[in-house]
């Protein structure tokens, strides 16, 4: 999965673009430990996954539920 085969929906929250870009870390520990993983972030209101594996991050960010699916 290269950056030109992926699909981010917008924002769930404020319909913004989202931005992938590889997980920063100030402590050199986890940023190497971390470093395969990415984040996915909304530019206008700065909602954003957790570091993770791309596809994984992808998979999340693009995960929506219905309302259906929350009351049951």
């Amino acid at each position: 999965m290269d950056g030109k085969d992926i699909l981010l929906l917008r924002c769930p929250f404020c319909g913004g673009k989202a931005k992938m870009a590889p997980a920063a870390f100030e402590n050199e520990d986890l940023a190497h430990k971390y470093a395969d993983t990415v984040g996915i972030r909304c530019i206008k209101c700065g909602i954003s996954t957790p570091p993770l594996k791309k596809e994984d991050a992808v998979e999340l960010w693009n995960s929506r539920y219905s309302f259906t699916e929350i009351s049951d």
